[in-house]
């Protein structure tokens, strides 16, 4: 296997985009792109700094409950950006609580401590800080097209909601419409998988979960 592949946050196999960990937060954060913005900020924040408070502490971890900790931690920056961001922007906040919640266990299930149990904390820093990049601008580029086709409209932040940025006259299909709930944001993120392991097949010549994959 190329050791470019392997080593790329993109195309590795144990990246984000093959194992599809953070798929509920792709898919459910992306309905609008003021929530996309304000759920990947927490994505950033605890994907970059959970892993690196880690390193720097795993001579005071016990292996024994490196797990639980684990979670512990994540739980906790989870609960400090929410916190944080909600000074700002409460109501969005309020409204993305359950994808927020779900960014610890995307975290854990990613298997992005174990990915960065090697090397110095310099380096998970940027290891972790670019796998949760590529889920946040796959979150955001779901929602500029999510958000436009079934509100018709693009919305940033605010102090009270979301923020508009314009409108769109008439209104879509129901067709398209279903882009924007949730059975269609997976319907989307199917098809963008699908696409992506053909992609690196190939153009790679590797396969997404490694040599034995059919």
């Amino acid at each position: 296997m190329n050791d470019k592949n392997e080593s790329s946050v993109l195309w590795s196999g144990s990246g984000p985009l093959s194992s599809l960990a953070g798929a509920v937060v792709v898919v459910g954060a992306s309905g609008r792109l003021s929530d996309a913005i304000v759920v990947g900020g927490c994505v950033l924040f605890v994907y970059s700094l959970a892993p690196f408070l880690l390193k720097l502490a795993e001579d005071f971890v016990p292996k024994a409950y490196a797990s639980g900790i684990r979670l512990i931690v994540a739980v906790f920056l989870a609960s400090a950006y929410a916190r944080t961001a909600g000074i700002a922007w409460l109501s969005l906040v309020r409204e993305s609580a359950p994808f927020i919640g779900m960014v610890p266990l995307c975290l854990v299930a990613s298997g992005l401590f174990d990915r960065t149990a090697e090397g110095s904390a310099l380096g998970a820093l940027r290891a972790s800080a670019a796998e949760a990049l590529v889920l946040v601008a796959f979150a955001g580029a779901f929602a500029l097209v999510r958000e436009p086709i079934g509100y018709g409209t693009l919305t940033l932040p605010g102090e009270s909601g979301p923020v508009p940025l314009f409108g769109l006259g008439g209104a879509a299909s129901y067709a398209l419409r279903s882009v924007s709930a949730t059975s269609g944001g997976f319907l989307l993120l199917g098809y963008v998988a699908a696409v992506y392991r053909r992609f690196k097949f190939r153009l790679r010549g590797t396969f997404v979960c490694g040599e034995d994959e059919r």
